[in-house]
């Protein structure tokens, strides 16, 4: 191994503003944090080609799906989507919850 110095963390959070990269991502080539999986960096990717209007919903599924999304944030944002329907809407709605809740699994 080389005397090398590793460049500092500033120096890197340059670099990677300048070449319009990911600072996660020099900070690893520096040595400054572990790198990721190929897997990891996978899901990145795909993340990433999302839009970006898609990654709060997708942030949301994951949380839900793992159970790491409060219950109650889930139900604030149900009820906040349902406020935005139209009257006849949040009745078509509530029917489909009802029917879901009916439906055990």
């Amino acid at each position: 191994m080389s005397n090398a110095k590793r460049p500092g963390l500033k120096f890197c959070l340059q670099v990677a503003q300048a070449l319009d990269v990911s600072p996660v991502l020099v900070l690893q080539l520096a040595g400054h944090l572990p790198e990721d999986s190929p897997l990891v960096l996978e899901i990145i990717e795909i993340v990433r080609s999302l839009p970006p209007d898609k990654h709060q919903a997708l942030l949301h599924y994951l949380r839900y799906h793992f159970g790491t999304e409060p219950a109650d944030a889930i139900l604030r944002e149900a009820i906040d989507l349902l406020n935005a329907l139209p009257p006849d809407k949040r009745r078509e709605a509530l029917n489909y919850l009802r029917y879901l809740k009916g439906a055990k699994s």
